[in-house]
């Protein structure tokens, strides 16, 4: 799970797509490698919560509307985990109102995107997003050694030390 500009590198960011609709998962799936992703397919945040137990990505894109769990809860309770405060969550849903927009960051979504999606310009949000978790992660272990509290200060399980693939190291 490294965030890396090196082009030999092997590693990938791990994003996790997790989206009850099939095809919005493959759509998705195939604008996310095209911009040099790793990706996890998910169909419900069930699914999601169970490979957390295991995997750590780099970034989530949730739905909204899935059957169980809706993506709103899901990300509260990812929210509430220290393991999960500051993974970015970028919530993807066809819901254009402003309230689920305000739901959606009440919940803790790092970004909210509607459908259809420009699927050229997702791959840049990504890799924005994980450029910003990467430069608060930083932050946040400057202040821990500068002996500073920050709020919410993740786990030592979360992903340090990482380079985010610059828009030169993409295949076009």
């Amino acid at each position: 799970m490294n965030i890396c500009t090196d082009e030999n590198s092997s590693e990938k960011p791990l994003i996790f797509i997790v989206d009850d609709s099939s095809s919005e998962r493959m759509l998705l799936k195939a604008a996310m490698e095209k911009g040099g992703f790793s990706l996890l397919e998910l169909d419900s945040a069930e699914k999601l919560f169970s490979k957390l137990e295991n995997v750590r990505p780099d970034l989530i894109v949730l739905d909204i509307d899935m059957p169980g769990m809706n993506g709103f809860e899901a990300c509260r309770i990812l929210r509430q985990s220290p393991d999960f405060v500051s993974l970015p969550i970028l919530i993807c849903t066809g819901h254009k109102d402003v309230d689920s927009v305000k739901k959606a960051f009440e919940a803790g979504a790092t970004d909210f995107i509607t459908k259809p999606i420009h699927f050229h310009l997702l791959p840049h949000r990504v890799r924005y997003l994980l450029r910003s978790s990467l430069t608060d992660g930083e932050l946040r272990d400057t202040l821990a050694r500068l002996r500073f509290p920050t709020p919410a200060s993740p786990s030592p399980k979360a992903p340090r030390n990482r380079q985010v693939p610059s828009k030169r190291s993409q295949a076009p």
